[in-house]
């Protein structure tokens, strides 16, 4: 709790809905996407849906619902019905996707025995499966030792119900936050069944959304003091992208003027890190 994971789906709740790359892979689109959130209410979620530039999404908050049991989260029957419930009223078409904030909510057991997250996921996705929706769930964190030997050695195995979790899911995936990896930056990870596992590093920008984490610069100084290096995590990592849109990116996060980001592209083309496609267009340049 309160690494950043709001901040990091909303930010790829904007993407989705535009087209546009996550972690340099393509995306599919959803048909629409809608949240189902528990712990906190809309007004929490809205915030950084706003700060990233996202439209309204379709939404039901248990918080925001005064009428709601929280008592029929107990057992699985209960559970069904209130879940139904809350699917009929976000209304999503199928090719939809589902953000369940937090999934723990809609298990009914215990979030660390096996068998009841097992059963739980089982039970969620045949109701999701009729609507022919797919489902992003977040967890939280379970307790660890700050002492890295008293810990699992891999993140995903310190996520509450992670067991099972990665045996009946298809992708598993973490965010830990510098205090937990002793470096500065953010680490992301995913470990997918159908592909390989990956990590990405990230770090806040000034609005506080999640921005490439670019470490050491060629010049020898690091990301957070070498301003070019921050203007090019704000290029897209595939695509030849016009200057304006390139600006309009980069100023939300450093708040640059057009001057001074002109500059910054000069320096990038000198050191060889991008490329100038056409007048006023520009890519990254590839690694070979």
């Amino acid at each position: 709790a309160g690494v950043g994971k709001n901040d990091l789906i909303s930010e790829w709740v904007t993407r989705w809905l535009e087209g546009r790359t996550i972690c340099g892979r393509p995306t599919n689109c959803p048909t629409a996407i809608g949240m189902l959130a528990g712990d906190r209410r809309w007004r929490s979620h809205r915030h950084w849906l706003d700060v990233a530039g996202c439209r309204e999404i379709p939404y039901y908050s248990l918080r925001d619902d005064p009428q709601f049991k929280w008592e029929h989260l107990r057992s699985w029957q209960t559970i069904k019905t209130a879940f139904n419930v809350a699917l009929t009223r976000l209304n999503l078409p199928p090719g939809g996707l589902l953000i369940l904030d937090p999934l723990a909510l809609w298990l009914a057991g215990r979030v660390n025995e096996y068998k009841d997250i097992a059963i739980g996921l089982g039970t969620l996705d045949h109701l999701l499966y009729t609507r022919q929706l797919t489902t992003l769930g977040i967890f939280h964190q379970s307790k660890q030792r700050n002492d890295a030997a008293q810990q699992y050695r891999r993140p995903q195995d310190r996520i509450l119900g992670s067991a099972a979790q990665l045996g009946f899911s298809d992708t598993a995936m973490y965010l830990l936050a510098p205090e937990d990896l002793d470096e500065p930056y953010y680490g992301f990870g995913w470990v997918p069944h159908n592909d390989p596992s990956d990590t990405y590093k990230f770090r806040r920008g000034t609005n506080g959304l999640f921005v490439p984490y670019a470490g050491v610069s060629d010049s020898g100084t690091t990301a957070e003091n070498d301003r070019p290096t921050q203007v090019l995590a704000a290029l897209p990592e595939v695509g030849s992208v016009p200057r304006h849109i390139w600006h309009a990116r980069a100023q939300a996060v450093l708040q640059i003027s057009l001057g001074t980001f002109k500059r910054d592209i000069e320096a990038l083309l000198e050191r060889g890190l991008i490329v100038k496609d056409a007048h006023g267009k520009y890519s990254r340049r590839k690694v070979q």
